[in-house]
């Protein structure tokens, strides 16, 4: 039951994701505080309305579903998690999970236990059941690389995201991917979701776009920076 809570949570985890993508996205074409200001209260006006008028599943309807309905059991714990995340048994689980890592599992090997440990080609092809289910790529490479290359990802991942919004936000309107650049930080701060209640890193249809993204975002402040550094020459 908690391995099935954990992969119907990544749901919601797309969901959050998603919404706070779009309301970066919106906040980073603001050009004053007040246009910033006008945009945030847009933006929570429908989050209130949904939170006052809609109520979410209780439990016994999202699990006292049959095998007909399959789908409709899916998108009741879909609907459920998102309006009472807090409320999840999955969430519960999740930090039962994380802490039992944290605390037993990490600490025996710091420095880790081998590229592939804690990962899902393991859950698949090892039959081991030592690990449980961990959906956080951070604790997943704290298990593989050990602390030291969870923190060096963290920091990679942290630099990434910061310079994302610098970018987009120094980006002028006339400027030919100024638009582009608000994309690419539209995205990074959902993954930055995602690593920590996901397997973003870790899946390999999409860790490569999240690494090209990076690679991307250091070509920019790199190209910055030297143009910074020639318009100093030339005056």
């Amino acid at each position: 039951a908690s391995v099935v809570a954990i992969l119907l949570s990544g749901q919601r985890t797309a969901i959050f994701g998603t919404i706070l993508g779009i309301a970066i996205l919106i906040l980073l074409g603001a050009r004053s505080f007040a246009n910033g200001l006008a945009r945030v209260v847009l933006m929570c006006l429908p989050v209130v309305l949904v939170v006052a008028f809609v109520k979410p599943p209780t439990a016994d309807d999202v699990w006292d579903k049959n095998e007909n309905e399959t789908v409709t059991a899916v998108l009741s714990h879909a609907q459920r998690g998102t309006l009472k995340p807090a409320g999840e048994d999955s969430l519960q689980i999740r930090f039962e999970n994380w802490g039992q890592l944290l605390t037993e599992v990490i600490p025996y090997r710091p420095l880790g236990a081998g590229l592939g440990a804690g990962t899902l080609g393991e859950v698949r092809y090892a039959k081991s059941d030592e690990l449980p289910p961990i959906d956080n790529t951070i604790l997943v490479l704290a298990i593989a690389c050990g602390i030291p290359g969870a923190l060096l990802f963290m920091w990679i991942l942290g630099r990434a995201s910061w310079f994302s919004v610098v970018l987009a936000r120094k980006a002028s309107d006339e400027s030919e991917n100024s638009i582009v650049k608000r994309i690419v930080a539209s995205l990074m701060l959902p993954l930055v979701l995602n690593s920590i209640f996901g397997l973003t890193f870790t899946i390999y249809s999409v860790a490569p776009i999240a690494w090209l993204l990076m690679g991307w975002i250091s070509a920019e402040v790199k190209r910055m920076r030297t143009a910074s550094e020639r318009e100093i020459v030339e005056i």
